[in-house]
């Protein structure tokens, strides 16, 4: 805590880039902090349904690749196979 916050009495608050935020000096009043809880509380919910919603996405785009992969040779093999066996028939 620095020597100036402390002269102060508010409290000094260390962010995860390394700055300094400074608390408010006079204190939120209770419907303030439980509307700003809510807020709160909101954009996580939004947050975990769009990480949820991002990784489904993600899965499902994963699995259309293999199936892709996997059934469209299939398909091309027994398209010519077709193909092929009427062909030499005639």
């Amino acid at each position: 805590m620095s020597e100036a916050a402390s002269e102060e009495g508010s409290l000094n608050l260390t962010a995860a880039e390394g700055e300094v935020v400074e608390s408010p000096a006079e204190p939120v009043s209770r419907e303030e902090f439980d509307k700003l809880k809510t807020e709160r509380d909101q954009l996580l919910d939004r947050l975990a349904r769009l990480q949820a919603e991002f990784e489904n996405a993600r899965k499902r785009g994963e699995r259309e690749r293999w199936s892709f992969g996997i059934t469209r040779p299939a398909v091309l093999w027994s398209s010519f196979c077709r193909c092929w066996i009427t062909l030499s028939w005639r």
